[in-house]
């Protein structure tokens, strides 16, 4: 063979010999790619985890509920979630059906111990996170009934010209109601407000 030609067809190879190792060295750095990919998924979903900790049954609403219903008549479920978004006193067994619901409820929300209350002796027990307060019964205060969710409004003193009424919140639950006193469940960081306005016969009621 004359010598161009073998030159040429030397050139041939050695070109072709690069090729196959540039094709090996893209293939490789292909697969180291993959893999740190591979594993820094792996490490986002293990640092995932344990933030967010193990998972725990807990009893969800999966319709909606209004205060004063029975728990025997609403749709519950129990799924498991994340312990870091669940609340420390969300309930891990569907309460009693005779227990009531006292505040309004919605789908998807987790059911926690203050959302529900049991009857004893004709009268609701106090939820969880409220202090029970009697309230007077004069002309104006409205019909209620256990287990209804009412607004309790401090009215302005008629005195102060810039006074105006105030309903406070989270609404309060009627847990006992007689001729002479409704007793209410108010929530902590509200009852010194009620009882200065009831001292001074400046509460009212709205049914809800």
């Amino acid at each position: 063979m004359p010598f161009p030609i073998r030159l040429r067809v030397a050139r041939l190879r050695a070109v072709a010999v690069r090729h196959r190792l540039l094709r090996r060295v893209v293939g490789a750095g292909l697969i180291l790619a993959v893999a740190v990919v591979l594993t820094s998924e792996q490490q986002e979903a293990r640092l995932a985890l344990e933030r967010w900790g193990q998972t725990v049954d807990v009893v969800v609403v999966a319709e909606a509920a209004a205060a004063g219903d029975r728990v025997g008549d609403l749709e519950l479920t129990v799924q498991a979630m994340p312990t870091a978004a669940v609340p420390d006193d969300a309930l891990r067994q569907v309460p009693a059906d005779d227990e009531l619901v006292v505040v309004p409820l919605y789908p998807g929300e987790v059911l926690v111990s203050r959302h529900v209350a049991s009857m004893r002796a004709g009268r609701l027990e106090v939820p969880a996170d409220t202090r029970a307060i009697g309230i007077p019964v004069d002309a104006t205060t409205p019909i209620v009934h256990i287990g209804d969710l009412v607004d309790v409004i401090l009215v302005a003193d008629p005195f102060d010209p810039e006074g105006r009424s105030v309903a406070l919140r989270p609404a309060a639950v009627v847990v006992d109601a007689n001729d002479e006193t409704i007793t209410l469940a108010v929530a902590q960081d509200v009852v010194a407000n009620v009882v200065t306005a009831r001292s001074a016969g400046r509460v009212s009621l709205a049914v809800r």
